[in-house]
């Protein structure tokens, strides 16, 4: 079972009554098991040449998806 932090910090990518209207079509529909999971990364990097910064870049990648067994 996550923990509180886990579902706290899902609870802000995913809203709860997403989830819980995801997870109950799975069941209703046959699954013996469903759940979903979500990612939030952020990273940043700097390239440097001589000690001189030649580049900097961010991204944030953000996705989610349901995994089902039935």
């Amino acid at each position: 079972m996550p923990s509180q932090v886990s579902r706290r910090r899902l609870g802000r990518v995913i809203e709860r009554d997403v989830l819980q209207r995801v997870l109950a079509s799975a069941v209703s529909g046959g699954a013996e098991f469903a759940e979903v999971y979500a990612e939030d990364k952020r990273s940043t990097s700097a390239g440097l040449d001589d000690g001189r910064v030649e580049q900097v870049s961010s991204g944030r990648d953000r996705g989610a998806g349901i995994r089902v067994v039935a």
